[in-house]
């Protein structure tokens, strides 16, 4: 199979801000952590993505739509 195009996770960043401490951080592929939560029978499950900022340690989630399909892939079989 030939690949077309693919997403290099070393050129991809996005940037949030801590609501805790206020400081602005760039987050790369290797900052973001994830975890599956499971569903139940009304609701089903979904993948959680979140980072620990590094001033103050706080847990901030970050929103899927940040996270392009390709990144969210290379994330989760990071973490196998």
């Amino acid at each position: 199979m030939k690949i077309i195009k693919q997403v290099d996770p070393a050129m991809w960043s996005v940037r949030t801000v801590c609501n805790i401490c206020d400081s602005e951080l760039e987050i790369t592929i290797d900052d973001i952590k994830s975890k599956y939560i499971d569903g139940d029978r009304n609701e089903p499950g979904y993948d959680n993505y979140y980072i620990f900022c590094p001033v103050c340690s706080v847990k901030i989630n970050i929103l899927n739509d940040k996270i392009t399909k390709g990144i969210r892939v290379k994330i989760r079989k990071h973490g196998e």
